[in-house]
């Protein structure tokens, strides 16, 4: 029997899981934010009913009846903000599992199709080439950190190109530049030589001249690392952003005034690449100079540069 029908059921396995938790995570998201929401109206509503209760009484205006109905609301109000997620509902559509995968046997003398158990290799393939496209010509990303990355950026199904591989096109700044310059929004993905994969985001085109760059937008992030930190998404500070980028000819990718990540020309070569980080952007896991790679400076084995497809 042919083993790519077990491989394709098993890309199909990998690709669902992911996107199963890929939905769990941006749910946990969601109730965060509407817990917080919730919480702070709640909040807003009860100084509100103390500033009343506390003005009727200074001012003695107020039957006993009025006040405890107050002071009921009060409490009432107090324990609804202890308890936000009792305010939140969960609703989820079931999966038919049993439906959810057709297989079909294909008669091997006269050609035509006997069902048997619910199969569907079309549903396997059209899963695998959405995946696949999202970041086109890519060999450092999978498929689960192709989507996270776009879950950084904050579209799910964002298209991107490869314009730049330094494996291919030379890790010279000169190489960078002339694939990159004027290309629109770019993500960039590095893999260090000890493998770990990290990387930049940045909405303002890349120039060869220009000097620093503001991009309220620009993030960094890590994929792998030494720390079995999850992937995780580092904000530019609202008062560095100016400083995001730099845009200078004999100058490799630059984030933040710092250093938090730059690439050196010929970074396969040495290790003057480096992560000064954090001093524009914010560390939310702790590690510091030591995220990305474990180390302030780092050597690559390969780099890739994806323009956005509109």
């Amino acid at each position: 029997m042919d083993d790519s029908i077990f491989t394709d059921i098993d890309r199909w396995e990998e690709i669902t899981i992911i996107q199963v938790r890929t939905a769990a995570d941006n749910a946990r998201k969601r109730v965060d934010e509407l817990k917080q929401k919730t919480r702070s109206q709640l909040q807003r509503d009860y100084e509100q009913l103390s500033q009343e209760l506390r003005h009727r009484k200074e001012n003695d205006d107020y039957f006993e009846h009025d006040l405890d109905k107050l002071t009921t609301q009060l409490e009432q109000l107090k324990l609804s903000i202890t308890n936000t997620a009792d305010l939140i509902k969960i609703r989820s559509r079931s999966i038919d599992w049993l439906t959810v995968l057709e297989t079909e046997a294909r008669g091997t003398e006269t050609g035509n199709v006997v069902p048997t158990q619910n199969v569907s290799e079309k549903h396997i393939e059209k899963t695998k080439h959405e995946t696949a496209a999202l970041f086109d010509g890519t060999s450092l990303l999978s498929a689960e950190h192709q989507l996270k990355v776009n879950e950084f950026y904050g579209q799910s199904k964002q298209r991107w190109k490869l314009i730049y591989q330094a494996s291919r096109d030379g890790f010279g700044v000169k190489d960078f530049h002339s694939r990159c310059d004027d290309q629109g929004e770019t993500m960039i993905v590095i893999r260090s030589e000890n493998g770990y994969l990290f990387g930049a985001s940045n909405r303002v085109p890349w120039r060869s001249e220009g000097g620093w760059i503001e991009d309220e937008s620009s993030f960094l992030f890590t994929l792998t690392n030494p720390h079995t930190i999850p992937p995780t998404k580092y904000h530019i500070h609202p008062h560095e952003s100016a400083y995001s980028m730099y845009h200078r000819a004999d100058c490799g990718p630059l984030f933040g005034r710092g250093h938090d990540l730059w690439v050196s020309h010929r970074s396969n070569e040495n290790s003057k690449s480096c992560t000064r980080f954090p001093r524009s952007f914010m560390d939310t896991t702790g590690k510091g100079m030591k995220t990305f790679t474990g180390d302030k400076h780092f050597r690559t084995s390969d780099i890739e540069v994806f323009r956005l497809v509109q």
